[in-house]
C-alpha cells in the first residue's frame, strides 16, 4: 500500500500542521511519517489506521496499492 502524496499534502495544508506535527499529534514516530510520505517503505494497517482516523478520510482518498511484479 502507497501514500496518495498530492493529497497528503494538502491534507496537511488544510489541517495547517508540519510532518513533525502530524507524527505527534496520530501517534507515530517522525521517521514512520517521512518513509511513509517518500514511499520508501509499504505501510503497514496500523500506521494507515492512525492516519486515516487523524485525517478523518475514507482509505481511498489517501492510499492505493502497487502491483508486484
Amino acid at each position: 500500500m502507497k501514500l496518495n502524496e498530492n493529497r497528503f499534502n494538502l491534507l496537511l495544508v488544510e489541517k495547517g500542521i508540519s510532518k513533525k506535527e502530524l507524527a505527534e499529534k496520530a501517534g507515530l514516530s517522525y521517521p514512520t511519517v517521512l518513509s511513509a510520505t517518500n514511499n520508501r517503505a509499504n505501510i503497514t494497517p496500523k500506521t494507515a489506521k492512525k492516519l486515516l482516523d487523524y485525517f478523518g478520510v475514507e482509505f481511498n482518498e489517501l492510499f492505493y496499492f502497487k502491483e508486484v511484479k
